[in-house]
């Protein structure tokens, strides 16, 4: 996927992206969607289809995360249509048999957050799902949460203020299984105690820890 930018009455070239694992035929590129710092491309042909969260910080655009569907099946074409405005993206499943052949579906997601940076890290599959313990703890603005996903799982992160109020969702949507880190950057908030919830399944739900982390500044 090519980013321009215009200049006056001129469009230059400010970027060329790809998929971190992009495969032959995966369809990468088609569609594609712009909002503010946000990019969502398509990749239906990845497997059940796919689409990938690029961030832009200065001139260069990040993979943020990669979206997939909770219940995707072999050519349901997960992909084939995306857009993104906001902290909210949609992305079409143009053969999802869900309410019969070829029916089609679409699937929302949200929680693309200035603050979140969402990466995988560590090599090989865990066993067991897992949160681990925030570092550094205390922290100042930034700390990184660390979870395991022995399959592929629908996941929910979000962080809750000492009154129990939702103040950051990190992660809302399916990640493969492995060892996943998430940076969260709390500089827009007060000083205090926090909770970090995970909840992760097929739909989530099946796991649910939460941990206290300090944010001192």
């Amino acid at each position: 996927a090519y980013v321009f930018k215009r200049i006056g009455a001129s469009w230059a070239q400010e970027s060329k992206i790809f998929p971190s694992d992009g495969a032959k035929d995966d369809w990468f590129g088609f569609p594609v969607s712009i909002s503010d710092d946000y990019l969502v491309v398509g990749a239906s042909g990845d497997g059940s289809g796919s689409a990938y969260v690029f961030k832009r910080t200065g001139t260069s655009w990040d993979q943020e995360l990669k979206l997939l569907a909770s219940d995707g099946a072999e050519e349901d074409l997960f992909g084939i249509s995306v857009s993104v405005s906001g902290d909210y993206a949609v992305v079409g499943a143009l053969y999802d048999d869900d309410n019969g052949s070829s029916s089609g579906s679409a699937y929302l997601y949200t929680g693309f957050a200035p603050a979140v940076g969402v990466e995988n890290e560590k090599v090989g599959v865990p066993e067991t799902f897992a949160l681990s313990q925030n570092y550094p703890n205390p922290f100042n603005p930034e700390t990184v949460i660390e979870y395991e996903l022995p399959i592929r799982s629908v996941v929910n992160l979000i962080i809750y203020n000492f009154r129990g109020q939702e103040v950051a969702l990190l992660i809302n949507g399916a990640m493969p299984a492995g060892n996943h880190q998430v940076t969260w950057n709390a500089s827009n908030m007060a000083s205090g105690i926090y909770f970090y919830r995970l909840q992760a399944g097929t739909p989530a739900g099946g796991f649910v820890q939460t941990r206290k982390m300090v944010l001192l500044k």
